[in-house]
């Protein structure tokens, strides 16, 4: 069994309404001949492998600008943008994820610009590191995703690097997406598209057929929850790479009754926050779980900090607090180099656009009575040091809801 007619995985799924997905790597036939399926939300994404590697020595934009000018001029003249998903660079430097993350930025404008979906940035298995989601240029391109779900998409390559199980080395390996996840959910950034775009053991080696399926399955139900998780795609059906295509090819036939005929696990709602938090205990501890520092001086708590003879120890944040309506926060925690004075978190509640920021700080809640801010509003514990007005242009954010038992594992191939 194929992938293609006249009875192959793709026109099978699509005749039962379900989607599929195919990646191809510098052959866009197989990627012309999906687009003929319309019966379903399937993904194709198509890569240029003689543009994998982006200008490091060039700054960011303009290293975006010349891989985009060479991208469009090199694609097929039958690429269809409005169905295909386009790689952009690949398995790239894990130490440049601030210039990666603005360069994926400017990548992202010029394709909201021309009218194209990227997928962004092929990362290998166990990249990059957990910290690089944090940095300043990443979390912009994050925001960018989080907020153009359907045109700009992060590649992820997921591999156990064992033929044994799958799962050895979860959630560092096979699994790591997660770590997206919770960067986006430490920053209050929605969850961007993200595509699989290589999923397997080693990249030479694979188990045998039952054993390969019995994984695929785990790797299904972990995948399957999350919405935003559309296409997983086992490497590989081409030549080459220890002739691995052999052991892959014969699981096209399994993979496509198991989406077929597969059912999500069910989804269990994570705990809601403790209810006897109070404020100031809430923010106190999300200040101690982020421990990664990027120094911007200019910014206006580091700037307060300064003010009060203060050192940040940790990323600026944002977050909310549901018994006072929702509102946003954002955050940063400072010490005294001295040691004189006990720790604080520096805040400020995130205004509408134009209105000023006024930042205040509190200490450790066990040191001092509980303050319970009443609904809608703020109490202070300290008057500000320091003001400064900063604008900021927030626009609502519309994700658009997938039907999870029609994706099921849907493009494992």
């Amino acid at each position: 069994m194929g992938i293609g007619k006249p009875a192959g995985y793709m026109p099978q799924l699509d005749a039962a309404g379900l989607p599929f997905g195919i990646i191809s790597a510098d052959d866009h036939g197989v990627i012309g001949e999906a687009c003929a399926y319309d019966n379903a939300d399937h993904v194709r994404v198509f890569r240029l492998t003689k543009y994998d590697v982006p200008v490091y020595t060039a700054a960011p934009a303009d290293a975006a600008r010349i891989m985009w000018q060479g991208l469009l001029a090199s694609l097929p003249p039958e690429f269809d943008p409005r169905k295909t998903w386009l790689a952009v660079i690949n398995e790239p430097d894990r130490e440049l994820a601030d210039w990666l993350g603005e360069f994926g930025y400017e990548i992202g404008q010029l394709a909201l610009r021309d009218g194209y979906n990227v997928a962004l940035f092929g990362w290998s298995t166990g990249t990059p590191e957990v910290d690089a989601w944090y940095t300043p240029g990443m979390v912009k391109f994050l925001r960018l995703a989080g907020e153009n779900p359907d045109r700009i998409a992060v590649a992820l390559h997921e591999y156990s690097l064992s033929t044994g199980n799958i799962l050895e080395g979860y959630p560092y390996l096979v699994g790591r997406f997660g770590f997206l996840h919770d960067a986006c959910d430490d920053q209050n950034i929605p969850r961007p598209t993200i595509i699989i775009k290589e999923l397997g053991w080693t990249y030479n080696a694979a188990p045998g057929k039952d054993v390969a399926m019995a994984d695929l399955k785990k790797v299904a139900d972990i995948y399957a929850p999350h919405e935003n998780v559309i296409h997983s795609g086992v490497w590989w059906l081409g030549g080459g790479y220890g002739d691995i295509y052999k052991k892959i090819q014969p699981l096209i036939a399994p993979t496509t009754t198991l989406a077929l005929n597969y059912t999500p696990p069910p989804v269990i709602p994570p705990p809601p926050a403790p209810p006897q938090e109070t404020f100031e205990e809430y923010f106190w501890r999300r200040s101690i779980e982020r421990q990664v520092i990027s120094a911007n001086p200019a910014a206006m708590l580091q700037k307060t900090m300064i003010a009060d003879g203060f050192m940040w120890v940790e990323n600026e944040e944002w977050d909310k607090y549901v018994e006072v309506g929702g509102k946003s926060y954002a955050y940063q925690a400072g010490e005294d180099p001295t040691g004189k004075k006990p720790r604080r978190v520096y805040m400020a509640e995130v205004p509408a656009a134009g209105q000023p920021w006024v930042p205040f700080y509190i200490t450790d809640p066990k040191n001092q009575p509980p303050i319970e801010p009443p609904p809608g509003k703020i109490v202070l514990t300290h008057w500000p040091t320091d003001y400064q007005v900063v604008t900021q242009n927030l626009a609502p954010i519309h994700r658009t809801t997938k039907n999870m038992a029609t994706r099921a594992i849907t493009a494992l191939i």
